[in-house]
């Protein structure tokens, strides 16, 4: 009996000496602070190293520093690979060589870029921070995915998430100004952007799939006098099965352009970008 009345007084002894330890061993929340401060501009940024080639790549020799809101999520593996940022003033696309990156850079979450030494350029029309590549069929340089290594070596985060930022929240656009011929001024713009799109109606609702099984597929909205937009959905997404829904409903997506036609593509980035219209 003194036997059992030691061993059970040495487990509750470990058993309170456990609990303490957890108490003690609770991690603090560290709010991380960028060692840089932004001094120029999204839109600025973008406007300055324009240029209208398709494909091209240049690299930044000057002081610059940038910074954004993360606005996207790859949660439903349907945005692969990219990271979109706005500043209030533009978005940017930024193109890295890594997958789940709504871990560590979740919506709102601002980052800080000291963009000196490293590269922006487009990639089939589409404009975006990467690295360069030289794309043999066109006999040119391109942006294309920016090594993960890489880009760690130079992101900063600033802050915690706020997704309730104002710099987070989608912009109002229309089928009707994406169908209009796009011009370097729209294209700086929207490119980029997180938009939401009201009262529109999928083509063939009720039918077919967000996704084929096998490949990306493009699906289509459109507004009341018929004008469409692209819809561009991976056969990865989580939410690739799902029938397109009936009835009118508003769109929320990155917005890119492909190709030197400038056709936009509307990407969402999980299924609760499609709400159905009040």
């Amino acid at each position: 009996m003194k036997r059992f009345n030691f061993y059970l007084s040495l487990m509750l002894l470990l058993v309170t000496a456990t609990a303490c330890n957890d108490e003690f061993d609770d991690p603090t929340l560290v709010t991380p602070v960028a060692k840089h401060t932004p001094n120029m501009t999204l839109a600025d940024f973008k406007a300055a190293y324009w240029q209208d080639d398709v494909n091209y790549i240049d690299t930044i020799k000057d002081d610059v520093v940038i910074h954004g809101w993360v606005t996207s999520t790859d949660i439903s593996g349907n945005i692969y690979k990219s990271l979109y940022i706005c500043d209030g003033t533009a978005g940017l696309s930024i193109s890295i060589n890594a997958n789940n990156l709504c871990n560590k850079y979740r919506i709102g979450q601002e980052i800080v870029l000291p963009m000196k030494g490293w590269f922006i350029g487009k990639y089939n029309g589409q404009q975006q921070l990467g690295y360069p590549a030289w794309y043999d069929k066109g006999r040119t340089w391109e942006a294309t995915f920016l090594p993960q290594y890489m880009w760690e070596s130079f992101v900063e985060l600033n802050g915690l998430p706020d997704p309730s930022r104002p710099e987070v929240q989608p912009i109002e656009v229309t089928v009707a100004e994406l169908n209009q011929t796009a011009t370097r001024a729209t294209l700086l713009k929207y490119q980029g952007r997180l938009v939401r799109i009201n009262g529109v109606e999928f083509v063939d609702a009720g039918e077919v799939p967000y996704s084929e099984s096998d490949a990306t597929t493009n699906r289509y909205i459109k507004d009341s006098a018929g004008k469409q937009l692209t819809l561009r959905n991976s056969n990865y997404a989580d939410f690739r099965t799902i029938i397109l829904p009936t009835g009118k409903v508003d769109v929320i997506g990155q917005l890119s352009s492909y190709s030197n036609k400038n056709t936009w593509q509307l990407f969402l980035r999980t299924i609760d970008d499609v709400i159905p219209a009040e």
